[in-house]
């Protein structure tokens, strides 16, 4: 079941099924590396890429735990994302987005965030294009709290400044308050 917890997204009903299993069977393989994968969703990041690192070294060519480590080794890793989305509603309603999006964690706990957007709308007799940048932090304290801050404003002449806020609360698997 823990394995399955944890594809679902149910991540501390999974660490807590991992942890009975290690409990009760504290060799068997397969389930040492499904609890790296608990721990690192849970935000117990260091004590599961120090869980894999201890595997690999009794069994260097397992390609589960390998992949583990490939898995945790891309999460440090910076990601670069462009979207774009154009939507029409009545005959002459049209919107186009452009997205660009940049993130690089700084370490398991802070990412840092750019985002330049760009969107286009029009309708009969009226066209308006906004356009901004948007830079800021991602802080997951734990595995209940994130915070997010950012400032942003217009790329082209810097009017508009403003800012974003926003606190994310999970208290369990199957409740997120944004």
């Amino acid at each position: 079941w823990a394995q399955n917890f944890l594809w679902r997204g149910w991540t501390r009903k999974s660490l807590e099924s991992f942890e009975m299993i290690q409990t009760m069977t504290p060799d068997l393989l397969h389930a040492k590396i499904g609890y790296a994968y608990a721990l690192n969703a849970n935000m117990h990041k260091q004590e599961a890429r120090d869980l894999i690192d201890e595997i690999l070294k009794k069994h260097p060519k397992n390609r589960y735990a390998l992949r583990a480590k490939r898995q945790f080794d891309l999460e440090m890793m910076g990601t670069f994302r462009a979207s774009a989305n154009y939507l029409t509603e009545f005959p002459g309603e049209d919107e186009f987005v452009f997205t660009l999006e940049l993130e690089e964690p700084v370490d398991f706990h802070h990412t840092l965030f750019a985002e330049l957007r760009r969107r286009k709308t029009t309708s009969p007799g009226d066209r308006d294009i906004t356009r901004r940048l948007y830079i800021g932090d991602r802080w997951a304290i734990n595995h209940t709290w994130t915070l997010i801050g950012a400032i942003s404003g217009d790329y082209v002449n810097a009017r508009r400044m403003g800012g974003i806020a926003e606190i994310v609360f999970t208290p369990d698997d199957h409740w997120r308050f944004d």
